[in-house]
């Protein structure tokens, strides 16, 4: 990963070890992030909303509290190949992960997929992926949409992750 921060002041992070971060989230469930609108200049996060329950509060917040951004994932395929096995009561890939995250190629949006009940039957082989994280830059603000259970078709969404690779 490459990012420029030159000319950038404030930068949270809410991993601890981001050495170029001058501000830190003390925890990873966010309901407020106790700053002003917009003073950040760059937030980074790496491997969170996977698991988070609720989202759009965060990437609410986030945005909100600052003016540019990075969000790192692991990529769905990364996702759906770990772990793999066909005994069923095994939760498919990391077991705490809640949310298969991409960016759509159809409206470039950072996309959000409820892991389960949609993914369950799914098995990928892992050996050909070449990127292993989902990243998403922006600016001004956080262009993403969260899929519910009720309008979700399996396979357009497959698709549409397999044009990202």
């Amino acid at each position: 990963m490459n990012i420029d921060l030159n000319g950038y002041t404030k930068i949270l992070s809410q991993r601890p070890n981001v050495v170029f971060a001058t501000h830190f989230l003390k925890t990873p469930v966010i309901t407020k992030i106790e700053y002003p609108d917009k003073y950040f200049d760059f937030s980074f996060c790496d491997a969170q909303f996977e698991d988070c329950q609720l989202p759009s509060s965060v990437l609410n917040e986030i945005q909100r509290v600052s003016k540019n951004g990075y969000i790192q994932t692991y990529h769905p395929m990364i996702e759906l190949s770990h772990c793999q096995t066909t005994d069923l009561n095994i939760p498919l890939g990391f077991f705490q992960q809640r949310w298969i995250i991409y960016i759509s190629k159809q409206d470039n949006v950072l996309t959000f997929v409820p892991k389960y009940p949609h993914f369950k039957d799914f098995y990928f082989n892992n050996n050909e992926i070449t990127t292993y994280r989902t990243c998403y830059f922006w600016s001004g603000n956080i262009k993403y949409k969260i899929l519910q259970n009720n309008n979700i078709v399996i396979t357009d969404v497959i698709n549409d992750i397999l044009m990202g690779i």
